[in-house]
């Protein structure tokens, strides 16, 4: 979630929560009374949130924001109830700093999380107040809603920054809920182990620990396994279009139906021309609307038809002098491109370009694989296509 890729709705919401953590975060010190709570468990849960910080699982949509599952809230819950709501606070600021270096946030995103921390803690001390003050069952109460009001601004400003409306519901909603329930009923259940004796606490401490590391595969294997599911429904979505369009109108579907499977921002189908020095734009779809009829070969014309090798552009800022042709994007375009070689016709080589914009992850090795087997799938069909004009 770089600045750039933050719209003034989502900015001005990552403004409010860094202003509204700051406000909470001093009045729970101010708030705090160490001779009301122990402070001195902070020394047991406090290292082992830190440490949980090396077993966030992840999941990674198409959008270039990422949400991280972190079972060390569950220590910070434990603390909250146990110390209470400022010690919790400065446990998981430093937990936040720490996940910040580990896994080399950008600013806004360790600053928010900060706040979002912060913020959530003080709703919690506000609810465990209202409730009774420093009984089990407020604490209790104020770990729900210092988990609930997390959830809910981690909700917020992905709904916001990827543009999509509030009300929808998000692609973590499930694993992010799983996640969080299970972070307060671990934390609630320690802190109760706590108050009847501290090893007992330490010792449920341990099944903890260990469901983070299988969470974490299980993630992993999720996320491959959504994607593979994504690749599988967009081909034959696009094996059914193509049998249904005629000849002429093939290369249109490909430059469609390539921009939709990848979640891009626009695609273009292009044929070599007969004397092999440019390509003729055949169709163009999205933000490649706006594509020459034709483009000059450069950095494409060593090798590329050859190898028939799908090539990937990171970043059209550092790399864009290397492609020429391709300087119709404009210079507001700062995303990356997929370039793979096509037969189009019986005879005539061909490229299919797949671009993306700041709205969308950056393509990486799967999006490499999977353009290959798109190419494979839209081949035959091409074959049959006239490249003539």
């Amino acid at each position: 979630m770089p600045p750039r890729q933050l719209n003034l709705r989502s900015r001005a919401f990552v403004a409010c929560v860094l202003a509204g953590g700051a406000v909470s975060f001093v009045a729970l010190l101010v708030a705090w009374d160490p001779t009301a709570a122990p402070g001195w468990p902070v020394l047991v849960f406090g290292p082992l949130a830190c440490a949980s910080v090396t077993a966030t699982s992840w999941y990674r949509g198409s959008t270039p924001s990422a949400t991280a599952f972190q079972l060390g809230t569950a220590f910070v819950f434990a603390l909250f109830l146990i110390s209470g709501p400022a010690p919790a606070a400065l446990v998981a600021g430093v937990m936040s700093a720490i996940d910040w270096a580990r896994w080399r946030r950008s600013p806004v995103v360790g600053l928010f999380n900060l706040g979002q921390l912060f913020l959530s803690a003080g709703a919690g001390a506000v609810v465990q107040l209202a409730t009774g003050g420093h009984t089990v069952g407020s604490g209790a109460a104020g770990i729900l809603a210092f988990s609930a009001v997390n959830h809910a601004l981690t909700h917020l400003v992905v709904s916001l920054s990827a543009g999509r409306p509030v009300s929808s519901k998000p692609a973590v909603l499930g694993d992010g809920l799983r996640a969080e329930i299970l972070c307060v009923a671990c934390g609630i259940v320690m802190g109760l182990l706590w108050r009847t004796n501290p090893w007992h606490a330490v010792v449920g401490a341990v099944p903890l620990v260990a469901y983070a590391g299988a969470l974490r595969e299980l993630a992993r294997r999720k996320e491959t396994l959504d994607r593979r599911v994504r690749e599988i429904r967009a081909l034959e979505d696009l094996a059914a279009s193509l049998d249904q369009s005629p000849g002429a109108g093939i290369p249109a579907v490909v430059a469609r139906d390539a921009a939709r499977a990848f979640e891009a921002s626009g695609a273009l189908l292009a044929a070599l021309e007969d004397d092999g020095n440019g390509l003729r734009v055949l169709a163009a779809s999205g933000l490649c609307a706006s594509a020459p009829p034709s483009l000059r070969i450069s950095r494409l014309a060593d090798g590329f038809f050859e190898t028939r090798t799908v090539r990937r552009i990171d970043d059209f800022r550092h790399e864009g002098a290397l492609y020429p042709e391709l300087s119709f994007l404009g210079a507001d375009f700062a995303g990356g491109a997929l370039a793979a070689p096509v037969r189009v016709g019986p005879r005539a080589d061909g490229l299919l370009l797949v671009v993306h914009g700041p709205e969308r992850r950056a393509f990486d090795d799967d999006d490499v694989r999977c353009m290959a087997l798109f190419v494979r799938v839209v081949e035959p069909h091409l074959r049959s296509a006239d490249p003539a004009p």
